[in-house]
């Protein structure tokens, strides 16, 4: 994925299930408004990770991918703050 200013530009993957391209009218995010974003899925994570803890089970999101989650964001960062397009 390449993103600018106006949004998404690229939007290819190497994966053959990959999600489909959001339409340029929905709202993926808060890029226009970072503020806007809202905690709760935040709120629902953590409330997860404290009861499997507790129920001795695995969280709803595995280690692996929240990790995978994080990398892709300090990608994206990294970009934005060398201005070059970034592997991920």
């Amino acid at each position: 994925m390449i993103f600018d200013d106006e949004g998404i530009v690229v939007w290819d993957f190497i994966s053959e299930d990959a999600p489909k391209k959001p339409e340029a009218s929905e709202s993926i995010g808060g890029a226009s408004d970072p503020a806007a974003i809202s905690s709760s899925g935040h709120f629902i994570l953590i409330k997860d990770l404290v009861n499997a803890i507790h129920e001795d089970r695995e969280t709803m999101i595995p280690p692996e991918e929240a990790r995978t989650a994080v990398g892709l964001i300090c990608t994206i960062y990294k970009s934005a703050k060398e201005n070059t397009d970034v592997r991920f």
